[in-house]
């Protein structure tokens, strides 16, 4: 029996290893017309930040050309948020691979997740970790004018970019909110590495840097304030503090028709990060399923 169950455990590991060297291999394939929808007309410096000007009207800001340029492609024009694209190769990020084009699961259950999970026009989104709103200005454009997206982002200085890209495009149907998302209403510290990223679990960073105190918050508690009864979508890219987002929201988990899509390749408290998000979901009926990168898809209908 012990033989049995550890060829078995060798059997799953090379099928994960298959599933994840196909999509790393999509990678390299692209639709060449679909990477010259737009094109850069203009950048420059305006103030402190960096900024360009897309063939479709938009306007996008960030600290340095460099950052601007790879946000612009690999945020906002091959967004993550698009769950049946197949990856560019622009895709440098772990939720860029795994979508719902590599799941792997049965033809019939990937063609019923691609045809319920995507973000849908009219849908109410969250959106934690907006980053700088390369990707929420995608949300934007996916939910459309009678839809809305609530874009919660932690760092102050993400934030003030954030803010100027949705203000300089006059986006109207996106709210933003200067919080950290934990299981909780109070404060905390914002650890943040010497690149761009940050978090609220201190030892997920190699190399950190300073930090800042922040107001942390509860997605229930905010949806209360907010006065919204329920959202149809909520994406969680916020860096190991996936696990107590979701401790935060009972109430939300509780209604039904929900998809949520999240970060599940971290360890958090020592356990792999999609397993407690897994158990948890579960416990609230939703269908999970995990991705070749550990991205977690959920839907309860």
């Amino acid at each position: 029996m012990k033989e049995k169950s550890k060829k078995y455990v060798k059997l799953k590991l090379n099928k994960s290893a298959f599933d994840l060297a196909k999509a790393r291999i999509s990678t390299k394939f692209r639709n060449k017309e679909n990477d010259e929808k737009i094109k850069i007309l203009e950048k420059g410096v305006d103030s402190k930040y960096a900024y360009a000007r897309l063939s479709n009207g938009l306007t996008f800001y960030d600290l340095t050309m460099k950052s601007l340029i790879t946000n612009i492609f690999s945020r906002y024009h091959h967004s993550h948020y698009e769950l049946i694209t197949k990856p560019s190769k622009y895709a440098i990020h772990l939720s860029h691979i795994d979508n719902l084009l590599n799941l792997p699961i049965s033809e019939e259950k990937k063609n019923f997740l691609k045809s319920k999970m995507p973000i849908k026009e009219g849908d109410i989104v969250l959106e934690l970790g907006a980053f700088r709103g390369f990707g929420t200005i995608k949300l934007s454009e996916l939910v459309g004018k009678d839809g809305l997206v609530i874009a919660v982002e932690a760092s102050k200085e993400n934030y003030n970019i954030l803010q100027k890209n949705i203000l300089s495009n006059n986006i109207n149907n996106v709210k933003t909110i200067n919080k950290g998302i934990w299981s909780k209403t109070g404060k905390s510290f914002l650890h943040k590495e010497k690149d761009q990223r940050t978090s609220l679990v201190s030892n997920l960073l190699k190399n950190k840097g300073s930090h800042e105190e922040i107001n942390i918050d509860s997605v229930d508690h905010i949806l209360t304030e907010l006065k919204i009864d329920k959202v149809d979508f909520i994406t969680m890219e916020i860096n190991a503090a996936e696990v107590e987002a979701l401790k935060g929201m009972t109430k939300t988990m509780s209604n039904k028709n929900i998809r949520i899509v999240s970060a599940g390749w971290y360890n958090y408290n020592g356990i792999p990060a999609w397993k407690s998000l897994k158990d948890i979901l579960e416990k609230y009926d939703f269908q999970v399923f995990i991705g070749v990168q550990n991205r977690v898809f959920a839907i309860k209908e």
